[in-house]
């Protein structure tokens, strides 16, 4: 079954500053935990904010893995709506997004 995506297509461009974002820097022990910056040092965001240390911390690994969770899920999306993809393809999207997970649980920095 295609995805009912209404008109998006997986190839569609993107509107916000391109990936990696890298979070640059942990202000341990404060609810204000860091800088996402992009591509050429660009800034994304000066502050991220918690209720406390480790949930800012949670929430800059989560902003910080946008961009690849975008990609793992367009490159899906992508796969699934062509109909002609095997199962190895599948497999190696699927191994993909498990990456861009990890990352946005701070497992990967």
């Amino acid at each position: 079954m295609p995805c009912m995506c209404g008109d998006y297509k997986a190839e569609n461009k993107h509107k916000h500053t391109p990936g990696p974002w890298k979070l640059n820097s942990l202000d341990s022990g404060t609810n204000d935990d860091g800088t996402i910056i992009g591509p050429n040092n660009t800034v994304i965001t000066a502050d991220i904010f918690g209720r406390n240390a480790e949930e800012a911390e949670a929430n800059a690994h989560l902003i910080e893995a946008a961009p690849d969770m975008l990609t793992a899920l367009k490159a899906i999306h992508a796969a699934y709506n062509s109909g002609d993809v095997g199962w190895d393809e599948v497999g190696k999207l699927i191994d993909k997004s498990y990456g861009a997970i990890a990352k946005a649980e701070g497992e990967i920095k």
